[in-house]
């Protein structure tokens, strides 16, 4: 197992630099420049244009930029931002915890809703409960989140008017808590909604077959009850798959987030990656991206150790 983890660790800083060349190179080559608010002042002229380039070292070639934040960011350091003239980490760090809420918030409602409706599911199969469970399902997979989104805002806030629309707190001053609860449930939803018809869709499947097999017959048989059965016999064997999906939502969710935060105002990092991305602030786009891309590795890494403990007949070599 050490030596698959180190393995796995040589391949993740591989990843690593590719992911972070492949960023900086394609935010390089998108229209406009970081200087372009300074060319909008009439006032400004080429001398303090090209001063200002050179003291944000865009006056040199791409490589040599992306190598220069490269060794910076090897000595702990993201650089500054090109719009606010604040430490990255600092602008990073004020923004990470409103996305990590909604994140796992999201994360925690569709497995919650997930699950459930996948046992019932498989548990009365081809009834029509169990049809229009798999519709919804098939319905919200392919939905994006943007547009559920939207969906949501106009029932919830615009016609029903029981939850708020937009940002995440109350601006009337009051619970804080309670505001921030109400905030974050349409959002939440938008993101979750698409992975809830994965996992019920994923543990629907999996039931139906383990419930087949010759084990849970025999533990029928001896007369063990029905919910230790389901939950202790047939349920655990699709721990594996559901840990599958988990790997995979969290880049799905973490990117779905930097759009559902700009529709409802979100203040998390995928509203300041879409803000930088307009003022092309490399500094700030690159910082979160290492956030990103390191979040997704060790949880890619974590995931794939939780393998072998699910599942004794998994080794490493």
């Amino acid at each position: 197992m050490g030596n698959y983890i180190i393995r796995r660790i040589a391949s993740a800083i591989v990843t690593f630099l590719g992911i972070t060349i492949l960023v900086y190179f394609m935010s390089t080559l998108a229209p406009g420049s970081p200087l372009d608010a300074l060319l909008a002042d009439p006032g400004m002229t080429k001398e303090e244009i090209a001063r200002h380039a050179t003291e944000l070292g865009l006056d040199k070639p791409v490589y040599i930029q992306y190598f220069t934040w490269l060794k910076e960011l090897l000595h702990g350091n993201m650089g500054f931002s090109y719009t606010t003239y604040r430490p990255v980490a600092e602008v990073v760090t004020e923004r990470i915890g409103a996305t990590l809420l909604l994140t796992v918030t999201a994360i925690l409602l569709s497995y919650i809703i997930g699950i459930p409706l996948g046992l019932f599911s498989a548990l009365k199969p081809y009834s029509a409960a169990d049809y229009s469970i798999s519709t919804i399902a098939f319905i919200m997979t392919g939905i994006p989140g943007f547009f559920l989104g939207m969906i949501l805002i106009y029932i919830f806030a615009v016609k029903l008017r029981v939850l708020p629309y937009g940002g995440m707190y109350d601006p009337s001053g009051g619970n804080q808590v309670l505001g921030v609860i109400q905030h974050l449930i349409l959002p939440a939803l938008a993101i979750a909604m698409p992975e809830i018809g994965k996992i019920l869709r994923q543990v629907r499947a999996n039931m139906l077959e383990v419930l087949n097999e010759d084990y849970v017959r025999t533990a029928r048989a001896k007369g063990v009850k029905e919910w230790r059965v389901i939950i202790v016999h047939a349920f655990r064997n699709t721990l594996i798959p559901l840990v599958t999906i988990f790997s995979g939502s969290v880049p799905f969710m973490i990117g779905g987030s930097v759009v559902v935060e700009r529709v409802f105002g979100w203040p998390g990092l995928g509203t300041l990656m879409v803000d930088s991305i307009t003022k092309r602030d490399y500094p700030v786009i690159m910082g979160i991206s290492v956030i990103i891309t390191v979040v997704v590795l060790v949880t890619n890494l974590l995931v794939d150790v939780l393998y072998a403990y699910l599942d004794p007949r998994i080794t490493y070599n």
